[in-house]
C-alpha cells in the first residue's frame, strides 16, 4: 500500500511538472481547456489525474488564472520566487530564500511599472543578460563598467545587470510613476549607490555604456537605434526586447547598419529578444590606414549558431 502510494505521488510530480513545461513553452497563452487537450497528446495520464494536478498547481500557487476580454487563461504565477534563468531569481519582496552559490535574486515590489516578470521580454532580457554577463570574454573587457537601461519601468534590468557584475548605471524613464517604482526597488536591492533613475532623454546623453538595455516596442526601437550604438562602447554588448519574433529580421538589419552585429537571440510566446555586440574600435597600422575589424566573440557566426538552436 506504501509503494502504490508513493508511485501515485511520483505520478502527480510528473503530471505536474508536464503541465508547468506545457505552460511555460506554449507560443501563446492558453486557456484551461487548450492546456487540458494539449496534455490528453503529451501527458500518458488521464484526464482527471490531469484537472487534478492542474488544481493542485493553482491551489500552491505555481499556476495561476488570469483573465483577459472575458477569457480565462492558465499562466505562471509571479507572486512566489521565479526562477528565471541558471543563476538569476525573480522574488516578491515580502518572499525570503536561501540562495545557492552563484544565484542571483533580484526583489520586486508589488507595483503597476512595467517590468514584474510576468511579460515575456522581461524574462528573455533578463535571460540576455545572464548571457551576456556570463561570457568570459565579454567580462574581461569590462573594466569600470556601466549599464544603461532605456525604459526602466520597475528597474528590474539595471537592478539584475548590476547584481550580475556591472559596477554602476544608468535607469531613464520619461513616466514619474515608473521612476518612483524603481526607485524603490532599487533601494529594496540596496543598489541606490551604484544607480540612479532619473528622465534624461537618450538623444541628448552623452558617454559610452558597456551595456545598454532596451526593452521597448519596434518603432520606438528603430528610431533609436543610432543612439543606442553610439551609447554602446566599443566591445560592448545591447540587449533589446518588445519585438515580435516575426520583426526581428528587419530589426537585426537596421542594427547591422549601425555596427551592432547579433550574436544571441531567444524567442518566447511570439516575443523576442536579441543581443547586440558591438566591435572594437578600429586600430590604425603603422601607416596610419586603419586596420579593418570585425564583431567581437565571431558575433555573426556564434549568432546564426545560437538562432538555429533557438528555433
Amino acid at each position: 500500500m506504501q509503494r502504490a502510494a508513493s508511485n501515485s505521488r511520483a505520478a502527480s510530480t510528473e503530471i505536474a511538472r508536464a503541465l508547468c513545461r506545457i505552460v511555460a513553452q506554449a507560443p501563446e497563452r492558453l486557456t484551461p481547456r487548450d492546456l487540458l487537450d494539449a496534455a490528453a497528446v503529451q501527458v500518458p495520464a488521464a484526464r482527471g489525474q490531469v484537472r487534478a494536478a492542474l488544481k493542485s498547481l493553482i491551489a500552491a500557487g505555481e499556476l495561476t488564472y488570469t483573465y483577459f476580454h472575458g477569457h480565462s487563461f492558465v499562466e505562471p504565477a509571479f507572486d512566489r520566487p521565479v526562477l528565471i534563468c541558471d543563476r538569476l531569481i525573480l522574488k516578491p519582496s515580502n518572499r525570503r530564500i536561501a540562495s545557492h552559490r552563484g544565484e542571483v535574486a533580484v526583489s520586486l515590489l508589488t507595483g503597476s511599472a512595467f517590468g514584474t516578470g510576468r511579460h515575456p521580454t522581461t524574462r528573455l532580457a533578463l535571460q540576455g543578460i545572464a548571457h551576456i554577463l556570463r561570457n568570459p570574454i565579454f567580462r574581461s573587457t569590462l573594466g569600470r563598467s556601466r549599464v544603461l537601461d532605456i525604459g526602466t519601468g520597475s528597474g528590474v534590468l539595471a537592478i539584475a545587470a548590476l547584481k550580475l557584475g556591472i559596477e554602476t548605471g544608468l535607469a531613464l524613464d520619461i513616466d514619474p510613476c515608473a521612476r518612483s517604482e524603481a526607485r524603490s526597488n532599487v533601494r529594496l536591492n540596496d543598489q541606490q549607490d551604484r544607480l540612479l533613475v532619473c528622465d534624461r532623454m537618450v538623444e541628448k546623453l552623452e558617454g559610452a555604456f558597456q551595456l545598454v538595455i532596451a526593452n521597448l516596442r519596434t518603432p520606438t526601437l528603430m528610431r533609436l537605434s543610432a543612439h543606442i550604438n553610439r551609447l554602446t562602447a566599443h566591445r560592448g554588448a545591447a540587449v533589446i526586447t518588445g519585438l515580435k519574433t516575426e520583426e526581428s529580421p528587419a530589426l537585426v538589419a537596421r542594427y547591422l547598419q549601425h555596427g551592432l552585429h547579433p550574436s544571441w537571440q531567444k524567442s518566447q510566446k511570439r516575443w523576442c529578444a536579441l543581443v547586440f555586440q558591438r566591435p572594437p574600435a578600429p586600430s590604425r597600422n603603422i601607416r596610419g590606414n586603419r586596420r579593418p575589424t570585425g564583431p567581437s566573440l565571431g558575433a555573426e557566426a556564434q549568432y546564426r549558431r545560437s538562432d538555429r538552436a533557438e528555433r
